[in-house]
């Protein structure tokens, strides 16, 4: 299923499976935006740019998982039950691995 969708998206498995994730995250104002544009001078090293939405994260370029102002907000994001998830939750599958790496 996960190969159809990733054709049908113009994504190939090989695509998928070529590249190492790392994702930062971390609290307002906790220095992960700096981070992350340091890490972006990496010449093997990818992120998100010019997408214009605020910081070009990733929270508002996706409509997997909730972004922080949907779930309480900057510092209070955190207490949210939708904001607590581990490897069990039903959001980790394979079409929306695809549906990210896509957007």
């Amino acid at each position: 299923v996960l190969a159809l969708t990733a054709l049908a998206a113009g994504v190939s498995m090989k695509d998928l499976e070529a590249h190492s994730y790392v994702f930062v995250l971390g609290g307002h104002h906790s220095g992960t935006s700096v981070l992350n544009l340091l890490l972006q001078q990496h010449e093997g090293i990818s992120g998100l740019r010019n997408t214009g939405v605020p910081e070009d994260e990733g929270q508002h370029l996706q409509e997997i998982y909730d972004p922080a102002k949907k779930i309480g907000g900057m510092l209070h994001f955190g207490y949210h039950v939708n904001a607590h998830m581990d490897e069990t939750s039903e959001l980790i599958s394979d079409p929306n691995r695809l549906a990210l790496f896509s957007s």
